[in-house]
């Protein structure tokens, strides 16, 4: 039995809701274990719900437009393939991201997260032309 304390809550193991919404703008797959949906709460406003491992979904359904991808470090690392590679600064309590291409040498990002610093190197790498959308 593991410690509690050993165990990632699943909101830092995915995506954050906000990168999910980015990838799913730039045309990725919506095809995870866990989504996100949008939500508006009486008196609280618009606010959105982690959805825990109801996925992956069938291709051949009409996913409702309000329902976005929250993708785990692994799905990520699948979709990136060998273009990032990422590690933790432990003193620092971030997470950083590095890829090469044909196109720049090196380029660094940096999240909270993960999951997050993958995200943001997916989105440098698709807006940027410089991979093609994972399949």
């Amino acid at each position: 039995i593991f410690p509690t304390q050993m165990i990632l809550p699943l909101e830092q193991q995915v995506v954050s809701y906000e990168l999910a919404v980015k990838l799913k703008e730039l045309g990725v797959k919506q095809n995870s274990l866990h989504y996100y949906t949008a939500l508006t709460i009486p008196h609280k406003g618009k606010d959105y719900m982690l959805l825990h491992q109801i996925g992956p979904l069938p291709d051949d359904i009409e996913y409702p437009e309000d329902l976005y991808a929250a993708y785990t470090v692994a799905e990520l690392g699948v979709m990136l393939q060998e273009q990032a590679f990422t590690h933790q600064e432990k003193k620092e309590n971030r997470w950083l991201a590095t890829f090469d291409s044909n196109t720049l040498s090196s380029k660094w990002v940096e999240a909270d997260t993960e999951a997050n610093a993958r995200a943001v190197a997916l989105i440098y790498l698709l807006e940027n032309n410089l991979i093609p959308l994972p399949e």
